[in-house]
């Protein structure tokens, strides 16, 4: 019964200015006929059944605008929530969240790293080596301005 209920109001506004232009051209028509058969006395009656007949329609058309409007609006609000909660979407999510704990394990090794380069700072730095992460070069001692030729700085 409510499913789809954007298309369904702009059915209805199709629905309504069809009915409403015919209304008008119904009644403009019987105005008209009304002063041909003198059953209306005015001969500018005449003329008023022909303005009805357009202003009426005219009236009909631009109301529905608003309603289909509307209509259209909740349509393309229902088409935004299918894509934002398709499996797509949550799939793509699963992926980011991911590649979010990956980023959160790396910094968590290398505060790990990190801890361990302090710890052996006491030792004979002469004979500690550490291995670059990023390149890959092992490295003799570790101080505070140490930093492999790639640049990559343990601190």
């Amino acid at each position: 019964m409510f499913d789809n209920i954007g298309s369904k109001i702009k059915t209805l506004a199709k629905i309504i200015t069809v009915v409403g232009i015919a209304i008008s051209v119904i009644w403009g028509l019987v105005i008209m006929i009304n002063a041909q058969t003198g059953t209306i006395l005015d001969g500018g009656i005449f003329f008023s059944g022909i303005i009805v007949i357009v202003l009426g329609s005219l009236i009909s058309w631009i109301s529905s605008f608003f309603m289909y409007g509307f209509g259209q609006l909740i349509e393309s609000t229902q088409n935004i929530e299918e894509t934002l909660f398709s499996n797509t979407y949550y799939n793509e999510n699963k992926t980011a969240e991911k590649n979010k704990t990956a980023v959160i394990k790396h910094y968590e090794n290398k505060q790990i790293e990190n801890e361990q380069i302090e710890n052996r700072q006491g030792e004979n730095t002469e004979e500690y080596t550490w291995t670059c992460p990023r390149c890959g070069k092992i490295n003799k001692s570790v101080t505070d301005t140490d930093t492999c030729s790639c640049g990559y700085s343990p601190y």
